[in-house]
């Protein structure tokens, strides 16, 4: 459990991990004699704009990954040593991601970003 401690004034001193508060309040208090009380922690609520980004965030480093991932076998294309047939499904998946990475990005909520699908997996080449 996250407890916050706090001096007199009810301001937070600091943020501890612990197990059992009750017994280990004692220790706090008394290599820190400014401590007076202490109060669960309690992480704040993220806003509509915290929550959208975080969820650009994550769904853009997954499909910017799978872009990483398959870079080598672009370059191969590029540098005709694969021949265009073969590249095909990788080239229709790589564009798929691009897609859904700027549908992302033009997101205003978190209900559009959850509508944009997009599969994870990774076409063979050949």
């Amino acid at each position: 459990m996250l407890i916050d401690l706090l001096d007199k004034d009810k301001n937070v001193i600091t943020l501890v991990e612990t197990t059992t508060p009750d017994s280990e309040m004692a220790y706090f208090q008394k290599m820190m004699p400014e401590i007076t009380l202490w109060q669960k922690h309690v992480e704040p609520e993220q806003t509509a704009a915290e929550k959208l980004v975080t969820a650009q965030d994550s769904n853009v480093a997954i499909l910017q990954d799978l872009l990483k991932q398959t870079d080598y076998e672009a370059i191969k294309y590029a540098e005709g040593v694969t021949t265009a047939a073969q590249f095909a499904n990788l080239k229709a998946a790589r564009e798929a991601w691009r897609t859904a990475i700027n549908s992302i990005q033009g997101a205003t909520t978190v209900e559009e970003i959850n509508a944009v699908t997009y599969s994870t997996t990774i076409p063979t080449v050949g």
